[in-house]
């Protein structure tokens, strides 16, 4: 079911900001102040930096070209009336080159429409032509040393992981075409996430606020309730789809999204905990990464996690808040580390106390069983001795016969 024209406004767009260069020049700052200001409202913001500002400066299309797209994803979404279920069936490897050459050809589909008018054909043809997209490639195409480089962006999460995570604190390359897309989700950890437009047509983004996050999953939940019985956290898998619209109207607008299209040199930076989802416009490349603030300090005590997939991201506070504070000392009287400390030591405490339970638990078991064993050993012992000492008597009571 499609919205209606006059129905499009019921999901506003969200903030738009134009950073200073000195704004610009302190990110975690930046985001902080931002996050402030921002996240209990809405759960995106588009950044636009400083004229002044290059991301790269060689091209994206001759320099990249010979790039290989490895395992791209097709993407069939099955479903009607605006509820899909997204199965995504990995093809063979593709040159950048070739991948380009099949996907600007249907770039004329979205070229010089309104965003009414192209969101209402993504839904109205979303499960038609199913699309590949070069998703979670692992490089970065940034420039060394240009700010907001995400390869190396100056956030808390930076300073307190100890590894690499592929895709957290290491960027992804997107690689899209017309109608391809990212289903409802929540990043990894409950993190933030900072996505930066490099080239080509826009990507288009819906997001609620993380206030709103549960109901989001009510209504997800009513309506995948068999993927809900198999695992609580179905939406973290990324393949339920439902037209936002839809989901306003389930929530009798109670559900606050915003939407947004990203252009080509634009940044999107998703709050933590924020529910978000879009499709792209056509031919682009994208570049993602997550990242920390003092309000994901707050949330993460608060996430759960998947557990269908045992190479799922996984945190531990106290390494992680012992880390930070080993990189950044003078981040020790912040009140949102001061509550994150004092949680990730009690989780510690509380881990161990479990271990040790447990451990007791076992040892109790394991020298009851001893006893038993023991006890079972003896009685057979005399059986046996019995049994021995019968069998001996008939033994001499046949040789006397």
């Amino acid at each position: 079911m499609q919205p209606r024209e006059e129905e499009y406004n019921i999901i506003p767009f969200c903030p738009i900001l134009h950073p200073t260069m000195e704004e610009f020049s302190n990110f975690q700052n930046y985001i902080e102040q931002v996050e402030n200001k921002y996240s209990k409202d809405h759960g995106m913001v588009k950044v636009v930096p400083p004229k002044q500002w290059k991301a790269r400066q060689q091209d994206y299309a001759q320099s990249l070209e010979d790039k290989m797209i490895s395992d791209p994803i097709e993407q069939n979404p099955q479903g009607k009336g605006g509820i899909y279920e997204c199965v995504h069936i990995m093809r063979k490897s593709i040159p950048i080159r070739e991948y380009r050459k099949k996907a600007i050809i249907f770039n004329h589909f979205t070229e010089g429409k309104s965003i009414e008018t192209v969101e209402n054909l993504f839904w109205k043809n979303i499960s038609f032509s199913p699309p590949l997209y070069g998703s979670d490639i692992q490089m970065s195409i940034f420039d060394d040393g240009v700010l907001w480089n995400l390869r190396n962006l100056d956030s808390i999460l930076a300073k307190g992981l100890n590894k690499t995570l592929q895709g957290v604190n290491t960027p992804y390359v997107y690689i899209g075409c017309w109608k391809t897309m990212f289903a409802w989700h929540k990043e990894d950890l409950d993190l933030g996430a900072i996505n930066y437009l490099h080239y080509g047509k826009p990507k288009f983004w819906y997001c609620a606020p993380r206030d709103d996050g549960q109901q989001l999953e009510d209504i997800a939940k009513s309506i995948f309730s068999e993927n809900y019985n198999k695992c609580h956290q179905f939406l973290r898998h990324k393949t339920s789809v439902i037209n936002p619209y839809q989901l306003v109207k389930k929530s009798n607008l109670k559900i606050r999204l915003t939407k947004m299209a990203q252009k080509e040199g634009e940044f999107i930076l998703v709050f933590g905990g924020a529910y978000h989802s879009g499709f792209n416009w056509g031919y682009n490349i994208a570049e993602a990464v997550n990242y920390g603030s003092f309000n994901w300090l707050n949330i993460f005590p608060l996430y759960q996690q998947c557990n269908c997939n045992s190479d799922n991201v996984r945190l531990n506070p106290k390494e992680f808040i012992q880390t930070l504070l080993k990189n950044s000392p003078d981040l020790k009287n912040v009140n949102a580390i001061k509550r994150f400390k004092q949680w990730a030591i009690s989780q510690d405490e509380e881990e161990k106390f479990m271990f040790s339970s447990d451990n007791e638990y076992q040892d109790m078991n394991h020298n009851k069983n001893k006893n038993r064993n023991k006890n079972i050993k003896t009685r057979s012992n005399k059986k046996l001795k019995m049994k021995s000492n019968k069998t001996t008597g008939v033994k001499k009571m046949i040789h006397k016969v």
